[in-house]
């Protein structure tokens, strides 16, 4: 959850990270997505072309890293059977690849717990995405991030939030243009 939270990326492309995809300089390559189909768990490419990227692992993200890396050493301790052939990063107790459906449970649970409002797990990719654009970052580093083929899905998916940033900028501005107005409206009285 946390991985999702710093990076934007979607439930089935965090489930289907593997260790080896993470390159450094806290960036991840995304490769893959895990889905359930017809009762079993895939990995496979993603849909588009746009969704293989690499993308910038943030803070929380970093924090879920770390997270999932201490929980998969004290569970391949504790257990015999413990396997995880495509190196994944975030495993069941026994090291194998999470259903997306108890990601979803689990995502529930952890936000019944906290008091916080019930909403999918994708609303973390929203929240990540919102946060961003209102903070005022380049809406095409953030489309890229999302793994969008085009900005103007971006645009169309957080046209409220540039709706309330051009309300906001143009209210900035209305003292000037109420000042201007108002000079203006002078300049006629005295020339008449």
């Amino acid at each position: 959850m946390r991985f999702i939270a710093g990076t934007g990326c979607r439930k089935g492309e965090a489930l289907a990270l593997s260790w080896d995809d993470l390159l450094g300089n806290d960036q991840a390559r995304i490769a893959h997505n895990l889905a359930r189909v017809n009762g079993q768990i895939i990995i496979k490419a993603p849909k588009t072309k746009a969704s293989l990227r690499t993308i910038d692992i943030l803070p929380p993200a970093d924090q879920g890293l770390e997270l999932a890396s201490a929980l998969q050493a004290a569970d391949r301790a504790a257990s015999r059977h413990w396997s995880n052939p495509r190196n994944l990063i975030f495993t069941t107790e026994s090291g194998e690849p999470i259903d997306p459906r108890n990601a979803l449970r689990d995502f529930e649970t952890v936000t019944d717990k906290a008091g916080v409002p019930e909403g999918p797990l994708h609303s973390l990719r929203h929240t990540f995405a919102t946060l961003l654009l209102e903070s005022g970052a380049d809406i095409e580093a953030v489309s890229r991030q999302l793994g969008h083929a085009r900005t103007s899905i971006t645009m169309d998916v957080y046209r409220h939030i540039r709706d309330s940033d051009r309300s906001r900028e143009l209210h900035k501005h209305a003292g000037a243009l109420t000042e201007k107005a108002s000079k203006a409206a002078r300049l006629r009285v005295v020339g008449e």
